[in-house]
């Protein structure tokens, strides 16, 4: 099944998070009742043409498009990321609680922030993952390609099993038992629309479109106010417990691919593959605008209601007011494509993205006003998971520190939890997890005697010796009904 997803992901990879659109990209393009315009550096705003504006030549380090730069922002490398995978998102806690995610086709990749450095973080056998949300330092979750999907819980990142093989784009929620999480295969099929109740996910019904959209790529709310984005400028929102299609008017021809907001009222989309498309909801409509000479935008962030900041194709940056609908092009100083970005409370806007065809390679950036006052280096590489095979658990094994699959552990898996039979320690009941508390190889799924090793059974009747009523017999026979087994019982009958 992995070759297949693999196959397919690298092409869904290139087509929805990397984008298929070049084009020249103006400073300022903006005034919903008038023509783009372009700030020439004069203080006089001209119309834009499109013979004028300055392409780099293709390479990684050339920067991207953009005419009159703001000066005022400026974008550094947060992490050296040139070996790591394309990296897809960024979500944090705090300024200093942040999680970057990434990775490519074979395996995805996390990588932290602490508030002084970055370190790669261990993550579980899944493709590269697209999305992360959270709702706490030790609740954290990030879904990927091939339907994966993991789960922080403050030490140590766990597989979940969504029960779908599909791509998962984007993920959101208002709590930890109230999660949306969104997908599918671009070109074919149905979106895919999943709720987490923090026990176990269950498909819903995505509301038809006249649109033929197969995916939906993020999903986003506030307040009373949720909606999900997609293929082809499909938006949903949901209400009273059901989901319905909403227009955002006749610019709404491509995909949007990512939204943020600050308020019920006040919510921005972006996307476009030909070019931008930026949608704004003033809490009862959506208004979309096509921003001529902007390449197709895939990451928006917001801290402030009178700043968007977006990033996209051939490195683009930006920043759009959505009250005058202006939006000002900054420098990144890279071609590689922007996809995902989260602002930090505290004046920091983070961007990651990449190149997302082979060879894969992430890009990390980070926005200050001013000196950035650090030089960007290597994450600090995970510490040990292990040391000997026994640290790792039933199935596996300890690789140079890492614990990873043991051989013969890629047979029939009956429950589908991602464990082969011949290695998972709960054969019938799914648990990709694997979690075993009392570490005595039977998963806590199915573990008769919690905190007991389910092995020892000295009488031989099927109850561990941690739970046995009456280690000299068996306990199910009680002649006397008093809940003493016969074995044991001083006074029978």
């Amino acid at each position: 099944m992995w070759t297949a997803v693999l196959r397919a992901c690298v092409v869904s990879l290139a087509m929805v998070l990397m984008g298929i659109a070049v084009g020249c990209t103006p400073d300022t393009i903006g005034g919903a009742d008038q023509p783009p315009q372009v700030d020439d550096g004069s203080g006089a705003a001209v119309p834009d043409n499109p013979d004028d504006p300055v392409m780099g030549d293709g390479s990684d380090d050339d920067p991207p498009p953009d005419g009159t730069i703001r000066e005022s922002a400026v974008w550094s490398h947060a992490f050296d990321a040139s070996l790591s995978g394309a990296l897809s998102a960024v979500w944090g806690n705090s300024p200093d609680d942040v999680f970057v995610v990434g990775g490519t086709p074979e395996q995805g990749e996390i990588y932290h922030y602490d508030g002084e450095v970055w370190r790669v973080m261990r993550v579980p056998p899944v493709p590269i993952l697209v999305w992360v949300y959270g709702f706490g330092p030790d609740d954290v979750y990030a879904v990927g390609v091939g339907g994966g999907a993991v789960h922080f819980d403050g030490s140590t990142w766990t597989a979940l099993s969504t029960g779908t093989d599909e791509d998962l784009w984007g993920v959101w929620g208002r709590g930890p038992d109230d999660i949306w999480i969104v997908g599918g295969s671009v070109g074919q099929g149905e979106p895919v629309l999943l709720h987490y109740n923090g026990v176990e996910f269950s498909s819903s019904a995505v509301p038809s479109n006249d649109r033929n959209a197969s995916s939906l790529f993020k999903v986003w709310g506030i307040g009373s106010k949720v909606f999900a984005v997609g293929e082809r400028g499909l938006i949903i929102q949901y209400e009273n417990g059901s989901w319905f299609s909403v227009p955002a008017g006749p610019d709404a021809d491509e995909d949007f691919v990512s939204l943020w907001g600050t308020s019920e009222d006040h919510i921005v989309a972006v996307g476009g593959r030909s070019g931008a498309r930026i949608a704004v909801y003033d809490g009862e409509n959506w208004t979309t605008s096509k921003i001529a000479g902007v390449p197709g935008l895939n990451s928006v962030c917001m801290d402030e209601p009178d700043e968007a900041v977006v990033g996209g194709v051939e490195g683009y940056v930006g920043s759009f007011d959505p009250f005058t609908n202006t939006l000002t092009a900054e420098s990144s100083n890279t071609n590689l494509t922007v996809h995902g970005g989260w602002a930090d409370g505290a004046g920091r806007y983070y961007a990651v993205g990449g190149r997302f065809v082979a060879p894969f390679v992430g890009v990390a950036l980070v926005r200050t006003f001013g000196d950035p006052g650090f030089e960007a280096t290597f994450p600090l590489a995970a510490p040990p998971e292990c040391v000997i095979d026994a640290d790792c658990g039933l199935g596996r094994v300890c690789a140079a520190g890492d614990c990873r699959l043991a051989a013969g552990c890629d047979g029939e898996d009956g429950d589908s939890d991602g464990w082969a039979d011949s290695c998972d320690n709960c054969v019938d009941i799914p648990n990709a997890d694997q979690a075993d508390s009392d570490g005595d190889d039977v998963g806590d799924a199915c573990d008769v005697c919690a905190g007991s090793d389910d092995g020892l059974d000295d009488d031989g009747d099927g109850v561990p010796n941690g739970c046995d009523i009456c280690l000299a017999g068996d306990d199910a026979v009680d002649t006397d009904s008093d809940g003493v087994p016969d074995a044991c019982d001083v006074c029978a009958g």
